[in-house]
């Protein structure tokens, strides 16, 4: 049985040592998942949380862990400048978040 998972393990291996990223909908999409749904889904499970400018954010402890990355823009918005985040996905979160969610099903 465990010959039968080495392919599938070499796989999880290389996405997870993968240097790009992508975005929470990309995400979405690869699992067969609408973005609302997984937002939705990944908040129930702790994962994502609104910060104060309502951008979902990952836990401090998720980044640490290396399974996302955020980049922070700023964008004139009338005469204020806002900040706008951007979650992303590393593939070690690729892999960590499949099986997150495969466990939560």
């Amino acid at each position: 049985e465990n010959e039968h998972l080495k392919p599938l393990a070499a796989i999880a291996e290389k996405i997870a040592s993968a240097e790009n990223t992508m975005t929470i909908k990309d995400f979405a999409k690869s699992v067969g998942e609408g973005p609302v749904k997984i937002f939705g889904k990944l908040a129930r499970i702790g994962v994502l949380f609104r910060n104060s400018e309502m951008d979902w954010v990952p836990k401090q402890e998720l980044l640490e862990r290396g399974y996302f990355k955020t980049i922070v823009n700023t964008i004139p918005h009338g005469s204020r400048i806002v900040q706008h985040t951007t979650t992303l996905i590393t593939g070690k979160g690729e892999v960590w978040l499949a099986q997150k969610l495969m466990e939560a099903s």
